[in-house]
């Protein structure tokens, strides 16, 4: 079978992101206080849940969104039955989830898509 661009982008994703020292920490860190006030988290750009996962982990509610759907179905996969975590497939550009969280994300260069201003700006 003959794979697409996406799907050997993503299994070499988490092999070409690694993690930065401390990164993990520091939002395990900012998740801890949303969760502290009893608010949600929200990953944008999930990937393959890299974040999302240890976040819920540790007990925070998580949306994870990502565009990608060979991303999402990857990191369903490694979520297994995790219930604080809530997949979306979505454009970052453009989404409505219907809530409000006490702390948005974008790890990693996930923003550097976006690439030109009004995508920026949307």
């Amino acid at each position: 079978m003959e794979r697409t661009a996406r799907e050997i982008y993503t299994a070499l994703y988490d092999q070409t992101v690694p993690d930065w020292p401390g990164e993990l920490a520091f939002y395990l860190e900012l998740a801890a206080l949303a969760r502290h006030e009893g608010r949600d988290v929200l990953e944008i750009a999930c990937g393959t849940g890299r974040v999302t996962i240890p976040l819920a982990r540790e007990g925070a509610r998580v949306t994870g969104l990502e565009l990608c759907p060979e991303m999402l179905r990857m990191t369903r996969e490694r979520s297994g039955a995790i219930p604080l975590i809530r997949w979306v497939q979505a454009d970052m550009r453009s989404f409505d989830l219907g809530q409000q969280y006490g702390l948005v994300i974008i790890p990693g260069h996930s923003f550097q898509f976006m690439l030109t201003p009004e995508d920026q700006v949307q």
